[in-house]
């Protein structure tokens, strides 16, 4: 039968069974080897044997409570409920007050079918001591048997309200709750239970309670269900400081990130919880795109007087929430305002290199300008200048005053390390390319490549170099080299259209090398443009036609469109074409893994 308690009830149970009377031929020692014999039978499963080892035992020692309950139980289990109503109702008739055997009678009588009479003997039982735990534990336990979980939660408020405590068998209502799918009420225990043991001012009750609600939320329908308890449980001061932790927690999981941090500024009782519980919802709230509430939150934080956090970091972040939530105008105030109050530290030049970006991503070139001259004029760190120095170079690229561009990325030394140094020598290389002067461009690729080897931009320069390289005929470089540089040019100043048309001229000339870098530079257009059809069968034409060494990464291109549009089954196949046809290449070992993973895909989808 099923079981809906632990062994706290059960357990009780056993304790309230009583005394023996043993038949005088009977000794402790006999009775004790018989029930030992009749367990042993039926842990192998004798059934028939215990029984009879039993019932002999029971005609010697029918006044003895233990031999009835043991033989009363192994009746019970092989559902002969008439013979344990017999050997039951015989006792009690010369032990009235035995109520833990009066309660195996009530048991036996719900599995009979007679509800009425269960009912009766457990009001009786409960009526010799209404105000004591234990009547109440016997009732628990035979409505757990048959599986009666309401009935178990009336006999679980009766007794609270007789011993006049509200968290009296806590445990088990929450677990019966639980497994009703009332989450609700389980939460209501939840907070009883919190507030009783949070009255000793034990350390860590309060986030313990917190994770045990947040526990039931694991849907979006029982998280509906919690949310609508702790809101009707909020006007309970006793249960403030959980429902406070819980409720915004759970607003955000439900993607509520207003009404989050609405309950964050009206449930936090000081400074501290405040400080606590804004920094966690913003980074959340970032995470789920909520930028606006992101952005106040940060507000908030800033305005603590001991959050514990470093105010230009926590500016920053407002800054960046601002941005992000298209607050263009907000983002370069707060930044501009870290400026002010952080004057020449690192914060305040991380700040105007971000509005410089601002700018720059608004094609405001020339105010991108003014801000990475102000890092550029007044700071001596690599890192900074590096990045001013890109900021800079790049808006004066898209301004098309390639001079002053240039002057810019040589301010770049070959002490500076990492990707923006390389940045600056690869856009050396790209001016000097655009200007025709393709053995300089030739020198800072090289530089770029050598010396900064980040994976993807060494990429870049190694194609440049091949492209240069391959296209020079004896002492001299064909014009359409140059006519391809200031291609390159149009389409890095966005005008786009332009670039095509020099893109689709050049792609028709005999010279391979600059015909297929056109038309690789065309398939990328194409792709960003949203026309994947197009692109592939641009690809297609390098792949197949031209016997270029940029092959491999045009049937790369066209399995990684294929898996963008969905196509898996036409990805998986050109990738093995792929490896088939250029299997030493760096594009097919890219190509195993991809088809690696497409499987992985495809095998947990399934």
């Amino acid at each position: 039968m099923k079981k809906l308690f632990c062994a706290t009830l059960t357990f009780a149970f056993v304790l309230l069974a009583v005394g023996t009377c043993l038949a005088a031929d009977v000794t402790p020692q006999t009775r004790d080897r018989s029930l030992a014999t009749a367990r042993r039978y039926l842990s192998e499963g004798k059934i028939d044997k215990a029984l009879a080892e039993l019932d002999a035992l029971y005609r010697k020692a029918s006044d003895d409570a233990t031999v009835v309950r043991v033989y009363a139980d192994v009746l019970i289990e092989t559902h002969n409920y008439s013979k344990a109503e017999k050997i039951l109702s015989s006792f009690l008739k010369n032990h009235p007050n035995e109520n833990a055997l009066k309660a195996k009678l009530a048991l036996v009588s719900f599995l009979k079918g007679n509800t009425k009479r269960g009912m009766e003997i457990l009001e009786k039982i409960i009526s010799t001591a209404p105000d004591e735990e234990w009547t109440y534990t016997l009732a628990m336990n035979v409505l757990a048997e048959i599986g009666d979980r309401e009935g178990v939660i009336d006999i679980i408020t009766r007794a609270r309200k007789a011993t006049g405590d509200s968290t009296l068998f806590g445990p088990e209502a929450i677990r019966l709750y639980i497994d009703a799918g009332r989450v609700g009420d389980a939460v209501h225990e939840y907070l009883l239970r919190f507030a009783s043991e949070n009255r000793g001012g034990e350390k860590g009750v309060p986030q313990r309670f917190a994770q045990k609600i947040l526990d039931l939320a694991s849907d979006d329908e029982a998280r509906a269900e919690v949310i609508s308890a702790l809101v009707a449980e909020k006007s309970r001061k006793e249960f403030a400081d959980v429902v406070s932790r819980v409720l915004w927690q759970l607003y955000l999981l439900d993607g509520n990130c207003k009404a989050a941090l609405e309950e964050i500024q009206a449930g936090a009782g000081n400074e501290r919880e405040l400080a606590r519980s804004l920094p966690l919802f913003a980074r959340e709230a970032t995470r789920r795109g909520c930028f606006e509430e992101c952005a106040k939150a940060y507000e908030l934080v800033a305005k603590l007087k001991q959050s514990g956090l470093n105010l230009a970091d926590v500016l920053l972040k407002k800054a960046q929430c601002e941005y992000l939530g298209n607050d263009v105008e907000d983002a370069l105030k707060t930044y501009q305002d870290l400026v002010d109050r952080f004057v020449g530290t690192k914060w305040a030049w991380d700040a105007v290199l971000a509005r410089a970006d601002i700018y720059y991503n608004s094609d405001n070139f020339q105010n991108a300008v003014k801000e990475a001259d102000k890092v550029i004029s007044n700071t001596r760190s690599p890192e900074l200048l590096a990045r001013a120095v890109n900021i800079k170079g790049d808006c004066l690229v898209k301004l098309g005053d390639l001079e002053k561009a240039f002057e810019t990325y040589d301010l770049v030394e070959i002490e500076w390390q990492g990707a923006l140094a390389q940045e600056a020598f690869y856009n050396l290389g790209e001016i000097s390319l655009y200007e025709g002067k393709f053995d300089e461009a030739v020198s800072y690729y090289n530089v770029a490549l050598r010396q900064y080897p980040q994976e993807d931009l060494a990429n870049d320069c190694i194609e440049r170099l091949m492209l240069i390289r391959a296209s020079k005929a004896g002492e001299k470089y064909p014009q359409e080299l140059g006519q391809l540089a200031q291609a390159y040019l149009l389409e890095r100043r966005g005008r786009i259209e332009e670039a095509k048309d020099r893109y689709l001229s050049l792609s028709k000339i005999q010279l391979k090398p600059i015909k297929v870098e056109s038309l690789r530079r065309l398939a990328e257009i194409y792709r960003r443009a949203g026309n994947p059809n197009l692109a592939i069968a641009i690809y297609r034409v390098i792949a197949d036609s031209l016997a270029s060494h940029i092959a491999p990464a045009a049937l790369e291109a066209i399995a990684d469109i294929y898996v963008e549009l969905d196509e898996i089954e036409k990805a998986k196949e050109t990738y093995e074409d792929l490896i088939l046809r250029f299997p030493e290449s760096v594009a097919a070992g890219e190509a195993r893994r991809k088809i690696d993973g497409l499987r992985s895909s495809q095998s947990s989808d399934s």
